[in-house]
């Protein structure tokens, strides 16, 4: 999950909206795990994965509930990738909740309904923390699980998915691409909107994520869901994954495949996507340049296995190269949309395209859109986002620009009126609203409420 570590929020003219005003959540403490010192890795750690050995495939990890240790197994005083601390006396409670009438900073929102969402966010603090709302994101309740807090000053980002109102599947971890303590891979589960969490071990790793490579956690169903781990690039255009799945919401999690494997190692994962308990895509970008369509990679058993599958490009194209694929979403279950850029001869701009199927990915459409993120809430309902914000109710045959704002965004739309996003810009970030379908926005103050 991207975002800034700046909290200010924005003020007075920092946001060029069409309509600025103001707008005006608390839980029951959780248990204090007591967790392990973390064994610290060597300096000279160049490539990070799973602790040595990893679990194999098939391999099922065993819930746990909160309160419980955080670290795994200690790893062999032989380990070559390991050396020890000072052991630091006090374990490290979990993060704190923040107080009531606290003002928050949102990086990423998911919004249910028109009332209900849930957010990652924080105080003046580098702690990332779970959010919920019931009032439209006016005020917010911090519902975090009783994740270990971060040692030496470090912060803890976090990813997620979010079913409905009531039912939430995260993952927490420190962003470190090298040099970072070893941790566990928790995956926490709640089904009552955070009043009480329990979670899973999946293992013992050396990275989960970082800022602008995240986790990326889908659930199709309470029980059927996955983690994808997106690792640095290892060589020209080896971009590695962990790949991990559930079919009981997230009691058991079976290790797919992990970094050393060949599956789904090339090019970036720009995205991925589920429809069913079977089929998926996962978009693809840095990939070579003189790749002349789009492609994607399709599953149809559940990501044990992956091929790759080139998109048809419109008759009138021509030396199109350096292709990348984004935004893969399933609006139901057979019916799914992929966007895709591609640069236009030598030297030439990019043309981006639209494209969609309606029987899991064996036969695809394509359509010219205007650029940008897509984000459909259903068939026929979408939006193009980026500095200029292009709304589609035609599923795409046709374009509608319907504002130009001076931020970046993360949007959240629940109809074809209502819609928020974290905007960013000049070192800030803050929460916006538009009741009209993206024309106006109307900046929020979000704070912990009652």
């Amino acid at each position: 999950m991207a975002k800034l570590r700046i909290a200010p929020m924005f003020t007075g003219p920092v946001l060029v909206l069409a309509a600025c005003q103001a707008a005006s959540a608390s839980m029951p403490a959780a248990a204090t795990p007591t967790p392990s010192p973390r064994p610290l890795l060597t300096e000279d750690y160049a490539r990070i994965g799973p602790l040595s050995p990893m679990p194999p495939q098939g391999t099922r990890a065993t819930p746990t509930t909160a309160p419980h240790t955080v670290l795994g197994p200690t790893p062999s005083p032989t380990h070559p990738l390991f050396r020890y601390p000072t052991p630091t006396g006090s374990p490290i409670p979990p993060i704190r909740h923040i107080d009531h009438g606290t003002q928050v900073t949102l990086h990423e929102i998911h919004m249910i309904d028109a009332e209900s969402g849930w957010a990652f966010g924080g105080d003046l603090s580098s702690e990332t923390h779970l959010l919920r709302t019931s009032d439209a994101g006016k005020t917010w309740r911090d519902v975090s699980p009783p994740v270990q807090g971060p040692e030496w000053g470090a912060f803890l980002d976090a990813s997620g998915t979010f079913l409905d109102s009531q039912k939430a599947r995260v993952v927490f971890y420190l962003p470190y691409p090298v040099r970072g303590p070893v941790q566990s891979l928790l995956i926490w589960k709640t089904d009552d909107g955070g009043q009480t969490w329990s979670s899973t071990n999946a293992g013992d790793v050396y990275f989960i994520g970082l800022e602008w490579l995240s986790a990326l956690v889908r659930f199709v169903d309470p029980d059927r869901g996955w983690i994808m781990i997106r690792h640095q690039r290892n060589g020209k255009v080896n971009d590695p994954v962990d790949l991990l799945a559930t079919v009981d919401g997230g009691e058991t999690w079976e290790w797919i495949s992990d970094y050393r494997s060949e599956t789904l190692a090339s090019c970036v994962k720009s995205g991925v996507t589920f429809g069913s308990a079977l089929v998926g895509f996962a978009t693809l970008e840095e990939c070579p340049n003189d790749v002349p369509v789009p492609v994607l990679e399709w599953t149809r058993d559940g990501g044990s296995t992956w091929e790759q599958a080139r998109l048809p490009m419109p008759k009138d194209s021509a030396d199109l190269t350096d292709c990348g694929t984004r935004s893969p979403q399933f609006v139901s279950a057979s019916r799914a949309v992929v966007g895709a850029s591609c640069r236009t001869g030598e030297g030439g701009g990019r043309v981006s395209l639209l494209f969609s199927t309606d029987d899991s990915g064996s036969t695809w459409k394509s359509l010219a859109y205007p650029g940008g993120d897509l984000l459909f809430i259903d068939s026929q309902t979408g939006w193009a986002v980026g500095h200029d914000i292009y709304r589609t109710t035609d599923a795409g045959f046709h374009w509608e620009k319907v504002k130009t704002v001076s931020w970046s965004g993360q949007f959240s739309f629940t109809s074809p009126s209502l819609g928020w996003a974290v905007a960013r810009g000049d070192g800030t970030e803050a929460l916006v609203r538009t009741l009209d379908g993206g024309s106006t926005w109307l900046l929020l103050k979000p704070f912990i409420g009652d």
